[in-house]
């Protein structure tokens, strides 16, 4: 719209923190978030945990997301380092979850390349299979 110059100019003037259109994130509770992408219908996926909060994650909660229906940790990740990404397969493979692979992909700001890192098509295909149908609870039946 012509607001401002560029992208950095639109978080340095209008939606960087305290920005006239900054809103403050809402954090869901991570098990309520699987709870509900599988009650959607959806497989919920720990996305890029070597880069969040979730570095720190305790096992036990990891053992929660399990248990309330996570399918897969995004273990391979073009910024992780390879140290992070065995600590994930592992921690994925102990619970029984997918590991899967992603570029994290945001358009030219980042160096990232698209498809730099990439889930297997098995993978793929198991996530499917784990998807489950979506709830009534959702549309109020």
């Amino acid at each position: 719209a012509g607001a401002v110059g560029d992208h950095d100019a639109a978080f340095a003037e209008l939606i960087g923190d305290g920005g006239p259109a900054w809103e403050p994130k809402r954090a869901l509770d991570p098990v309520a978030a699987v709870a509900l992408v599988r009650q959607a219908g959806g497989v919920a996926v720990l996305a890029h945990p070597a880069l969040s909060g979730a570095a720190g994650l305790p096992a036990t909660l990891l053992d929660e997301l399990a248990a309330a229906g996570l399918a897969a940790v995004e273990a391979r990740h073009p910024m992780h380092a390879p140290e992070a990404v065995e600590h994930w397969q592992a921690l994925a493979a102990a619970r029984g979850l997918l590991v899967t692979g992603a570029s994290d992909f945001h358009g030219a700001r980042k160096a990232v390349k698209i498809g730099a890192c990439t889930t297997p098509a098995k993978v793929v295909d198991e996530l499917r299979a784990r998807r489950a149908a979506p709830s009534s609870e959702l549309d109020g039946r």
